[in-house]
């Protein structure tokens, strides 16, 4: 196999056994087969052959463009009089309603008879409430550019027992003291509450703001010093603001951690098939209280009336501090009365998860995976009424015949695809990964959701990163092999989705 890069081949003789890495820094220019086969080729210097490892940064994903809807509608007051259809609308919010219950979900009545028509303030309401949501970027993008700042702490989580703890003051603060001079690190707020609260010094921790530095110094040693030595975690990082690291978070050491950088590149990597999801994210960086939410909104005021929805989409939130967990929900907003101020608001929790153990990053991966997988289907119904209709998924173009074969025809998560490759029933050149990998069912099942979990997500891309990745659990001589199903591999479902949106 000729391998190039951007049309022109790549010189392996100048690589020497000394060089550990191989950086391409546009991957684009690689060909899915290159790549994987760079990832553990083996070439010929002057001295015996060495293993060169081949690191390939990925590449950010190009910001999906929004969907203009077509044609845009007048939502004047005079645009509205004109096309405005009272039977119209009335048939629509019916069929609304009855869609909204066989989600599970319980929309309210409408105040009013929905044939009848807005006033001229909720024709004003609603142009504003769209205004409000043009103005959004993209939720994907909003997404990485909130795990952008989030990652820019460069956190790291150390284990400690509280007996090498001792606090210290100085004319910025509070520090503390690990390990007699090991870390030296400043203190949040919330940290040095949870360091009272978890040993005895609070919970009344209001009476420590009419103490000077020094008073809160001796209390604190002296507490710790009488106290039976117990581990735990601290978080850390460089905050931004004073270029100092701190420990933002006392945690136990049993703690599950999966911060809010990771939890928003994964949705907006589920959400970049979904153009017309507009959102934002708020970010305390004092508590590291997180949330996110992401929407579709009607374009159309004219099929507006009382108990229409205009509004759906998804929201979630976290905290890496210890104290909340994660959770999500979906959330449709609709007008009830004729100048869309009386509102049914209508959430649903999807999913609940503490920061526990170490399968917390797969259960959140799981469930946001899930919970985002569902809105779109479910919201799917309102986009295209809208005229926001989302770009079909690759993953389910790409295994569409294994979902209907094998699962009943109902729609798939990753986990499960993946299940079918260990067990056989998704080919590559006719061929299951097992004859090429020797590993039994239930071991290549775990060595294939873990690879995942590292780039979880639900298109094609993500598939086949968590089947190449299995380099690292096979034996050498399986490598090539491989390598090779898993170009096929690719190559195959990706003719699939092509030929599924021609």
């Amino acid at each position: 196999m000729e391998l190039t890069y951007y049309g022109q081949p790549v010189d392996l003789t100048t690589l020497t056994p000394d060089l550990a890495d191989l950086i391409l820094d546009d991957p684009e220019g690689l060909s899915l087969e290159a790549y994987r086969a760079l990832s553990r080729m083996k070439v010929r210097s002057r001295g015996p052959w060495a293993t060169v490892k081949v690191k390939v940064e990925a590449p950010t994903p190009e910001p999906t463009p929004a969907p203009t809807p077509t044609p845009t509608p007048d939502n004047s007051w005079e645009g509205y009089k004109a096309r405005h259809d009272g039977a119209k609308v009335k048939a629509a919010v019916a069929e609304e309603m009855d869609y909204l219950r066989s989600l599970g979900l319980s929309p309210k009545e409408p105040l009013y008879d929905p044939s009848t028509g807005l006033v001229e303030a909720g024709i004003q309401n609603f142009n504003e409430s769209l205004r409000d949501w043009e103005a959004l970027p993209l939720a994907s993008d909003a997404f990485r550019k909130a795990a952008e700042r989030i990652e820019r702490e460069a956190r790291e989580d150390y284990l400690t027992t509280t007996k090498a703890l001792r606090l210290e003051q100085d004319s910025g603060g509070l520090i503390l003291d690990v390990n007699k001079g090991a870390q030296r690190l400043r203190m949040t707020e919330q940290a040095i509450r949870r360091l009272a609260s978890t040993n005895g010094i609070g919970p009344n921790w209001a009476f420590t703001r009419t103490m000077a530095p020094d008073e809160i110094e001796g209390l604190f040693n002296a507490r710790l010093s009488r106290l039976e030595d117990t581990p735990l975690r601290l978080r850390t990082r460089e905050n931004p603001g004073h270029g100092e690291r701190e420990a933002f978070a006392i945690v136990s050491p049993k703690y599950g951690a999966f911060d809010g950088d990771r939890v928003l590149r994964l949705a907006a990597r589920q959400l970049d098939g979904a153009g017309a999801y507009r959102g934002r994210v708020l970010y305390d960086q004092n508590t590291t209280a997180l949330t996110f939410e992401a929407w579709i909104h009607a374009q159309d005021v004219s099929m507006v009336g009382p108990g229409s929805a205009f509004k759906a989409g998804f929201g979630g939130s976290t905290a890496d501090n210890g104290s909340q967990g994660f959770k999500a929900s979906r959330e449709i907003i609709r007008n009830l009365c004729l100048n869309l101020i009386i509102l049914d608001e209508i959430r649903q929790d999807q999913t609940r998860i503490i920061h526990r153990g170490q399968n917390t990053g797969d259960q959140i991966t799981g469930a946001i995976t899930k919970a985002l997988t569902s809105m779109e289907k479910d919201w799917a119904w309102f986009a295209d009424r809208w005229g926001l209709a989302s770009t079909p998924d690759s993953m389910a173009l790409a295994f569409e015949p294994e979902v209907k074969r094998h699962l009943a025809g109902r729609e798939a998560q990753p986990h499960e695809i993946l299940t079918l490759i260990a067990e056989g029933k998704v080919l590559a050149g006719g061929e299951p990964l097992g004859k090429r990998v020797p590993l039994d069912r239930d071991a290549m099942v775990e060595a294939l959701l873990g690879a995942w979990s590292v780039e979880p997500g639900g298109d094609l891309e993500a598939i086949t990163n968590a089947v190449t990745r299995l380099h690292e659990r096979v034996p050498v001589e399986a490598l090539s092999d491989l390598a090779a199903w898993g170009g096929t591999f690719f190559s195959e479902r990706s003719r699939t989705v092509a030929e599924a949106l021609a």
